[in-house]
């Protein structure tokens, strides 16, 4: 259930979405690659945010991202 209570059991679109992503083989935790879903989805998160937020990390759990969130307070 990590991750997946919020979207429902087995939609149709996020199956699909799946089944693309794999179909694709894309590069997974290279550290040398970028994923392109990620570098998407970051796209997307800097349109919708409020002006002067150009900055996407993407962190495993929600103590990075407080330490995250923490750090971009303090820089502030």
């Amino acid at each position: 259930g990590f991750g997946s209570v919020n979207l429902g059991h087995q939609h149709p679109r996020i199956v699909a979405a799946l089944h693309e992503a794999m179909r694709q083989q894309g590069p997974g935790f290279i550290p040398g690659h970028v994923n392109p879903w990620a570098a998407r989805l970051a796209e997307r998160l800097v349109l919708s945010a409020p002006p002067g937020l150009e900055l996407v990390t993407f962190v495993n759990s929600g103590t990075e991202a407080v330490e995250a969130a923490l750090k971009l307070a303090r820089a502030a």
